[in-house]
């Protein structure tokens, strides 16, 4: 089966597109959506009709991108048929992580993040929003990941959390591990795909 799966959460769309066999397939990072996926599909030499599942982030994530995303999710669903399967873009950030405990971290502007600790493949605490000052004693000596831990990595590792260099890729969610969550992930009707904000938008 062809899956395709995209987040948005996070300043850069991230894509990847997987089945028949074939290796996955992963797009470079770009700020318009439907460039990056339609690249994704015409270099496969498929069309949108050939695409069975669509695997989506909803967040938590940039306001106005994940709306675009999960919006732009549904439509193509809906017109072609597809099956649609949301995906925590925390958690799929974490997939980055090799450590026994990860904590995804996304910049949510407002001098907050988007946080959630994973141990054992499972939260044990988040998704969360707010200040990185907040975050819970449990998250000391965990391994971070995402923009949020490179913006207030003063404030994670003064308290304890491990954070790779900034460059490093897994401060951004990967293709493949979101066509692995994808394959996975259960199908919900289209309608009841909504993006996951977890705080009211940001005005002006």
């Amino acid at each position: 089966m062809t899956l395709i799966a995209f987040d948005t959460s996070m300043p850069t769309v991230t894509a990847g597109l997987a089945g028949g066999g074939s290796a996955i397939r992963e797009g470079p990072a770009q700020r318009e959506l439907m460039p990056a996926v339609n690249g994704l599909i015409g270099e496969a030499g498929l069309g949108w009709r050939d695409v069975k599942a669509i695997g989506v982030g909803v967040g938590p994530g940039s306001f106005t991108s994940l709306r675009i995303g999960v919006a732009t999710a549904r439509g193509l669903a809906q017109a072609y048929g597809a099956e649609l399967r949301p995906l925590s873009s925390l958690w799929a950030l974490a997939q980055n992580i090799d450590a026994a405990r990860g904590l995804a971290v996304i910049d949510a502007r407002r001098g907050e993040v988007f946080a959630a600790l994973y141990e054992g493949g499972e939260a044990v605490f988040g998704p969360w929003v707010g200040p990185p000052e907040q975050l819970p004693e449990a998250c000391s000596g965990a391994l971070a990941a995402g923009d949020g831990s490179v913006r207030f990595r003063d404030v994670l590792e003064g308290a304890g959390v491990e954070i790779p260099p900034d460059g490093d890729p897994v401060h951004r969610i990967q293709g493949p591990a979101l066509c692995a969550l994808a394959e996975r992930a259960r199908a919900v009707p289209a309608e009841a795909v909504l993006p996951e904000y977890l705080r009211s938008p940001d005005v002006g």
